[in-house]
């Protein structure tokens, strides 16, 4: 089993049944080398992990199978291909893992399957090549700058706030303005439910950066990256599934052992309906962040494991409880039309006043959507963004910029260039034509 950090494979090896032999890469064992005139991609071997690469290659020719479980992102995609040239012929398997647990192992073990290095191919190719295509046609900015551009045209919110700075949110986001206040009326008669949703990356960075005090959200991540090889010393399972994820929801076994743990603590009935929960498919690389086992409490953690990643375990806890609660009922509902909003706040006011606003997740969820940024990267990109101005960051909110005409184009622009990218980024065979077309659209 090939691993991207040789600290994980130390953890995998003590868990994985003793023929199984785990080696980690800690990152590139080649560097991806692009021709651009071919449009083709190779490799170029790492002058320093020279021995690395004979100490698979020799394990390589012992193993019956070869199983990759590098991340799903275009780093993670290209170790396992630059792998799969190293080793033709051999039986190659690929998968993911979800914890540092004996169930994540397992999980691993059994949703392996083929890899295909022709499609693994194309789509780095593709990557290469609409980065090629970006830097001839828009020198001026970044595929990031662009995405983070891109967002400041009107949009599809959730998030409002009001002037004294309370949170109103909508369960059906509402395409508006992003400098238009809109004016709410209360609705003593309408009911509301607040739906908290399983955690991704963008939600848990920005709590960890709230909470911690911390001066970057870089340094957020890093910890959340530590936490995820932390092991609860009394059972020395992780106490955290995989923290570099997209998802929006759990895996359905994973539903099933979340609530196995919920009962025996809390009443079955107090568990979020099935018709309520987000389930993804077993072929989504990665589902949610949550507690390895929920019934390793916060208060247990912080006697077993030091600060800050006790303080880090109990936002994820904290947060998950609520994702798989029955919702509860909001405390205020207004509406604009048949838009209901609503907060936890207790408001009497007849009507309020309300401007769209990007919670930092939502922004960096909406990042991810245009195909600029993985989580992987999320917090140094904040960061990086904070710095080149290209968002500013308020209480905790992304503030929308005011446009001039000009940049309110080339923010549409930029929006239909990324979305279109998007849609042909994975095709196997991606031509100049159809990237001209988009370019010159």
């Amino acid at each position: 089993m090939i691993v991207e950090s040789s600290k994980t494979a130390r953890r995998i090896q003590q868990l994985v049944p003793s023929h199984i032999f785990v080696i980690g890469t800690d990152g590139f064992i080649w560097k991806p080398v692009y021709d651009e005139k071919k449009k083709t991609l190779g490799k170029r071997a790492d002058p320093d992990k020279l021995n690395l690469r004979k100490e698979i290659k020799q394990q390589a020719a012992l193993a019956s199978e070869i199983i990759i479980s590098t991340d799903n992102d275009p780093a993670g995609d290209f170790i396992a291909w630059s792998l799969a040239k190293y080793l033709p012929g051999k039986p190659l398997k690929r998968s993911f893992l979800q914890t540092i647990s004996k169930t994540g192992v397992q999980r691993l073990l059994q949703n392996k399957v083929e890899i295909n290095e022709n499609k693994l191919l194309h789509k780095l190719e593709n990557r290469f090549l609409i980065q090629q295509y970006w830097k001839k046609y828009i020198p001026r900015h970044s595929m990031k700058e662009a995405g983070a551009i891109a967002l400041t045209s009107h949009q599809a919110f959730t998030a409002f706030r009001s002037k004294n700075g309370t949170l109103f949110k909508t369960n059906q986001p509402l395409a508006c303005s992003p400098d238009k206040w809109l004016t709410l009326r209360i609705s003593p008669d309408k009911t509301e439910y607040v739906i908290a949703p399983p955690l991704s990356t963008f939600d848990v960075v920005p709590e960890i950066y709230r909470e911690l005090r911390l001066s970057t959200y870089a340094e957020a991540q890093e910890l959340l990256n530590q936490l995820f090889h932390k092991t609860y010393p009394d059972s020395h399972e992780g106490l955290i599934s995989y923290p570099r994820t997209a998802a929006g929801g759990y895996y359905q076994d994973s539903w099933q052992q979340l609530q196995d743990q919920w009962v025996h603590f809390k009443p079955l009935g107090s568990f979020k309906p099935n018709f309520m929960q987000s389930i993804l498919k077993n072929d989504e690389a990665h589902e949610s962040i949550h507690p390895y086992d929920i019934r390793v409490t916060p208060h247990m953690v912080s006697k077993r494991v030091q600060k800050p990643f006790s303080q880090i375990y109990k936002i994820i806890y904290d947060e998950t409880i609520r994702a798989i609660s029955q919702p509860k009922k909001a405390r205020s509902v207004y509406s604009l039309g048949k838009q209901l909003f609503y907060t936890n706040q207790r408001i009497t006011e007849s009507t309020t006043e309300v401007l769209p606003v990007y919670t930092i997740p939502k922004w960096g969820q909406q990042l991810c959507e245009t195909g600029v940024l993985r989580p992987s990267g999320f917090g140094a990109w904040v960061d990086e963004s904070v710095v080149k101005g290209l968002i500013t960051i308020n209480d905790g909110y992304i503030s929308p910029k005011n446009l001039s005409n000009t940049d309110k184009q080339t923010s549409k622009r930029y929006k239909n260039l990324l979305e279109s990218l998007r849609a042909v980024s994975d095709q196997p065979e991606l031509s100049d034509e159809t990237l001209r077309e988009i370019f010159a659209s």
